[in-house]
């Protein structure tokens, strides 16, 4: 079964309608996506079980209250509906202008997807990075991004939790902007999508689990607030705003762990010696 037979199915199944798949078809994707991994992450929110998981939690001594994760729940769904809904139709219009394409042609070959899907990164990276930075400015915190880090120990959910100006121009506008320069087929920005959502949901999620990227770096943005701004790095390393990061035990974990034995708990020895060294 090959990319081009199964979209071919989803389109037909669109009654091969550029509007139903660019639109229904995106937003039943990617929503469904976020649910179905939030409630993984719920469950040992809200539960600690099970133990065997739990056990990778970053900031273990950070309990979760199941009011705030009520009310950041409820604000996530409002996001969603608010903004990712209308910014949706918005893409589908300007990739439609764009000459984008939705169906059984343009379907990218293993070589096109990889250059496009390093652009689009890139964008990703540049659209984030100094979005983010402008709502760290104090004047901008202070009215929208203060909401986001009222979480200093996120949570999957978090992700969306913020003030619906950010959740446009900083969350969701910049995933947009690459697949519009590249003209990307639909079936791309579908994938693209959906790495973009896991990403995210890691990075808030609070757990450093094993054979998955770090969330380290995002998680102690959400600590400290100071560092860490990107997605990938690239404008943190040469900006100069991971240098507190990597002076940290977090650092140290900020990797893929081959191993199932908690990052925590593989480097406490550094951690012991970070602290002797700090008191």
């Amino acid at each position: 079964m090959t990319v081009s037979t199964v979209w071919g199915s989803l389109y037909r199944f669109c009654n091969e309608d550029d509007f139903v798949i660019g639109v229904y078809g995106t937003l039943f994707m990617t929503i469904s996506l976020f649910v179905i991994i939030n409630l993984f992450y719920a469950v040992m929110d809200l539960t600690g079980k099970p133990a065997f998981l739990t056990k990778y939690r970053i900031q273990d001594d950070q309990p979760i209250d199941p009011e705030k994760y009520k009310a950041a729940l409820i604000r996530a769904v409002l996001n969603i509906a608010f903004c990712n809904v209308p910014l949706t139709i918005l893409y589908y219009r300007l990739s439609v202008w764009r000459g984008g394409q939705f169906g059984y042609d343009g379907i990218p070959d293993l070589f096109t997807a990889v250059w496009q899907l390093i652009v689009i990164l890139l964008f990703e990276e540049f659209g984030f990075y100094y979005s983010h930075r402008l709502f760290h400015h104090p004047l901008m915190y202070k009215h929208f991004h203060k909401t986001h880090h009222e979480w200093t120990a996120p949570v999957g959910v978090v992700s969306v939790y913020a003030h619906p100006l950010e959740h446009a121009l900083s969350n969701t506008i910049p995933l947009m902007v690459g697949p519009l320069i590249v003209k990307a087929h639909l079936s791309l920005v579908w994938l693209w999508y959906g790495i973009a959502i896991v990403n995210t949901l890691n990075s808030h999620s609070g757990y450093h689990m094993p054979f998955l990227l770090s969330p380290e770096g995002h998680d102690f943005h959400h600590l400290k607030f100071t560092n860490n701004f990107g997605v990938l790095g690239i404008l943190d390393h040469l900006h100069g705003t991971n240098t507190a990061f990597k002076k940290t035990a977090a650092y140290k974990r900020h990797r893929i762990m081959l191993s199932f034995t908690p990052a925590n708990q593989l480097f406490t020895e550094y951690e012991e010696s970070l602290r002797e060294k700090n008191n």
